[in-house]
């Protein structure tokens, strides 16, 4: 007894210890609930199981009166006039459907079924009445059954009664129960606009200026909702199709949008003004730039709304600065413009451009930088942007020249030997100190005359210096040898007077006893970095004078070789530079900086200084 307990229980619950759910039949439903038929003929009626998850769906068939019709699986054969009623029964539950046959020969069998519409429009519980007419008039089974594709959308009873529910599309068929023809009505339900409303009562705007205007319709599911727009005076403002409102001239027009459907409205006023330009402002107010630098201004309008915000841009000075018509500054020489910007009715406002001659000069002095890839094992150098300052700096002492030399002599070793030259342009650097090619013994005009202002290298051998014979100004000569952007000379003595009178700023530096520079590092080649100079120009700091500042020059104090036997002097006490200005037939001007003050002196063109440049 035991086991078979615990089998019977096992049968109960699945492995996992859960009660399975058995489904059983509910229903049984056929596609016909009456059938008229001649005698001889068949119909097929099909019987549907429900639930569909039902596990057995098998049923059985049985005729009242198979005298009058018989069925096999559904099967209905007419065998002699009468009636008889067809039962589906399922195996399962034992639940019934039944369908009466009638036998006739008198049967007259249809042959299709038309709607009095075959396309209605309602609004949302309105109701129409559907009339379908089996064909032909005479048929025996006129039975129909009526059915909706979406009952959300609208509803029909077996009378063809349609109830339209919620905006949308339904397709309503009717079927005949003779042979299932079938006929069909578009049923669209419509939810009609009841108002409409525009997002700006009244906008203000100036000519050809634009504004969108919005609408909404009430309510947000009406089915149609089209609108079209128009204006009661397009001279004044013009509308297109999606409510962009165009100004044209000063007046007032009224924007209208309507609906499509039912016609309702709503109205935008619409006044079209001129605003006019009260003031303007250039931004900046002031503008500081280096030849060939540019700057851009903007133009600020009061107010803001104007209606012509155009403007004229012009120059006082265009030798100084120009200005192109979108206010792009660009400096062309050293001096003061203002840039002014007109408007149509007058109205304007200047930026004061100041443009400083700094830029003209080199950012450091020459230097010699050893390159193997190089015929000559390197080239002569200068900085001549900012960021040239972040290999070569401001404060390197460079190297030294005598006057009117190509050939530079290291800043180390304080006495003076040949293996000091660092290049030659004639191949010959085994010079004593007093033959180094220069001009210092030219005494033929110009290198004769005693003006400050004259560059008396500007005729010497048509180029400015003559490689062959080593002589020359060697910033023309670094110029002509690609070696720096742009061309350079050295400077007159009237320019290193014009920079100082720019105002000295400060002496940067503590240290006033004579340096000996170390070797190494391209030290020998004018790269060491004195911590001792001069600056010149305004609102300059004297904390820093390892790059140029943007408004002025960094003068290191690189010190020089005497005229009796190149001996090294002053380094860091003292500095002087050469100038293309000859004094007399022995001399040159040179500018001497030391710690006590920085102005021009003559001085033997025996003499080794250091170069700084100045573009031609």
């Amino acid at each position: 007894m035991f086991p078979l307990f615990v089998l019977a229980l096992a049968g109960m619950y699945s492995c996992e210890g859960t009660t399975e759910e058995t489904v059983t039949v509910t229903e049984v439903k056929l596609n016909k609930n009456s059938l008229s038929l001649k005698v001889g003929t068949t119909a097929t009626l099909n019987a549907t199981v429900l639930p569909d998850n039902v596990a057995d769906k098998s049923v059985s068939w049985e005729s009242s009166n198979t005298a009058v019709a018989t069925v096999e699986d559904g099967l209905v054969t007419a065998i002699t006039e009468g009636e008889a009623n067809i039962t589906v029964t399922t195996t399962d539950g034992g639940k019934t459907a039944v369908c009466k046959i009638t036998v006739s020969n008198d049967i007259v069998a249809a042959i299709g079924v038309i709607l009095n519409e075959t396309a209605i429009v309602l609004e949302p519980e309105a109701t129409a009445q559907l009339i379908a007419t089996v064909k032909p008039d005479n048929a025996t089974d006129k039975a129909v059954a009526w059915e909706s594709s979406d009952d959300n959308i609208a509803t029909v009873d077996q009378n063809g009664l349609v109830t339209a529910v919620a905006g949308g599309q339904a397709t309503i068929t009717v079927t005949t129960n003779d042979s299932d023809f079938t006929a069909e009505c578009k049923v669209t339900v419509r939810i009609p606009v009841t108002d409409i409303s525009i997002n700006q009562p009244s906008v203000e705007i100036a000519p050809d200026a634009t504004y969108q205007l919005a609408f909404t319709i009430t309510p947000t599911t009406a089915t149609d909702k089209s609108v079209t727009w128009s204006s009661s005076a397009d001279n004044i403002a013009t509308v297109d199709q999606n409510g962009l409102v165009t100004a044209v001239a000063d007046g007032q027009a009224t924007i209208t949008v309507t609906t499509t459907d039912g016609g309702h409205t709503a109205e935008c006023a619409v006044t079209v003004k001129t605003i006019q330009v009260i003031s303007i402002a250039v931004s900046p107010s002031s503008l500081e730039l280096e030849p060939g630098d540019t700057g851009q201004l903007s133009v600020t309008f009061n107010p803001a709304n104007a209606t012509d915000r155009s403007v004229t841009w012009s120059s006082s000075n265009t030798a100084i600065a120009t200005v192109d018509q979108n206010g792009l500054v660009r400096a062309l020489a050293a001096g003061e413009a203002n840039i002014m910007a007109t408007t149509t009715n007058g109205m304007l406002s200047s930026c004061r451009v100041t443009v400083v001659s700094f830029e003209t000069w080199a950012r450091s002095n020459v230097v010699w930088v050893a390159d193997s890839s190089k015929p000559d094992g390197g080239y002569l150098t200068f900085a001549v942007t900012a960021a040239d300052n972040a290999t070569i700096k401001s404060n390197v002492g460079g190297v030294f020249f005598k006057w009117g030399s190509l050939v530079p002599v290291s800043l180390v070793g304080n006495s003076y030997n040949s293996n000091q030259i660092i290049f030659s342009p004639t191949g010959n650097k085994n010079y004593t100190w007093e033959n180094i090619p220069s001009l210092g013994g030219e005494t033929a005009p110009p290198f004769d005359n005693n003006v400050l202002a004259e560059d008396d290298f500007a005729g010497y051998n048509g180029t400015g210096f003559d490689e062959a014979a080593g002589r020359g100004d060697v910033c023309r000569y670094i110029s002509a040898k690609g070696w720096v952007e742009g061309d350079w000379r050295l400077p007159t003595g009237k320019e290193f007077n014009d920079l100082m009178a720019e105002g000295r700023v400060a002496w940067s530096g503590s240290t006033w006893a004579n340096v000996t520079v170390p070797a190494g590092n391209n030290n020998e080649y004018g790269f060491y970095e004195f911590v001792s100079g001069y600056f010149f120009g305004d609102g300059v700091a004297a904390s820093d004078n390892k790059e140029s500042p943007v408004k002025g020059v960094s003068i290191p104090v690189a010190s020089y070789r005497a005229v009796w036997g190149g001996s090294q002097t002053s380094a860091g006490n003292y500095g002087s530079y050469w100038t293309g200005s000859s004094r007399l037939t022995t001399d040159a001007y040179g500018l001497d900086v030391s710690s006590m003050n920085a102005s021009m002196v003559n001085s033997s063109r025996g003499y080794g200084f250091v170069v700084r440049c100045i573009r031609e």
